[in-house]
């Protein structure tokens, strides 16, 4: 089980964001996530804090009298994870100093899918932050080993009997089976071709009709029929569709 507490102004947006952490837990993790939310209009909000040891915090700061909440959340978990919701007006000078340094920012106003996208960041860095920061691929080629995060992994491609890690314009070859790699990657890679492994963050923009994945303007990945009901669902849960 996994905690997160949420302050917010609004219910609606806390239920919201509870939801999409769920989502994300749920992909990377088939775990449970308890959202203990806590807006305005909540019950014995200063009893609260008390209640929970949470690995996870989301604290809106819309006014400066968020800041001294912000401030007491902090100091009271100063192991659990950080997300800022801060809207544009409260200046970053107030809240990424010593002492609070979030692990990661939300601008408000802010769309459903720039909040998909960040919470997958934000879940992604809690499992290799509890991993101790081992959750890394391992790569043999050429009698070295080189380690790459996942999460900067952009695709594998198998071509010529070899596998092809995709990161950042950089290419690894190294031997192995693309059925295999499968087996063990994390959820949020997903075969989309018998040739391709794509890494779901990194899809820019989809056009499943035509078996296209942009994953930038250079790098667009094919989706065989095969595989394009896995690829529609992934997509969906990750909110990319």
């Amino acid at each position: 089980m996994i905690f997160s507490l949420i302050i917010c102004h609004e219910q609606k947006e806390g239920v919201f964001l509870g939801s999409l952490c769920s989502k994300m837990i749920q992909i990377f993790g088939k775990e449970s996530l308890y959202n203990y939310i806590i807006y305005d209009g909540s019950r014995n909000k200063e009893n609260c804090l008390v209640r929970i040891s949470p690995d996870m915090v989301l604290v809106e700061v819309s006014c400066l009298s968020d800041l001294k909440k912000l401030r007491e959340v902090r100091l009271k978990y100063p192991y659990a994870l950080l997300l800022i919701i801060a809207r544009k007006e409260i200046s970053p000078d107030k809240y990424l100093i010593p002492g609070i340094s979030p692990d990661m920012v939300i601008v408000k106003p802010y769309s459903r899918q720039k909040a998909c996208k960040s919470l997958q960041k934000f879940v992604t860095y809690f499992y290799e932050k509890r991993a101790g920061g081992n959750e890394r691929f391992a790569v043999r080629t050429e009698g070295e080993t080189y380690y790459f995060f996942y999460r900067e992994i952009e695709f594998f491609e198998a071509r010529e009997r070899r596998l092809i890690l995709h990161r950042a314009q950089q290419e690894i070859l190294f031997n192995g089976s693309i059925r295999k790699l499968e087996e063990k990657l994390p959820p949020y890679f997903v075969r989309c071709h018998r040739s391709y492994i794509v890494n779901t963050f990194f899809i820019k923009k989809t056009d499943l009709s035509h078996g296209l994945l942009y994953i930038n303007e250079l790098t667009v990945i094919p989706v065989s029929k095969k595989y394009k009901a896995r690829m529609e669902k992934s997509l969906k849960n990750m909110e990319i569709v």
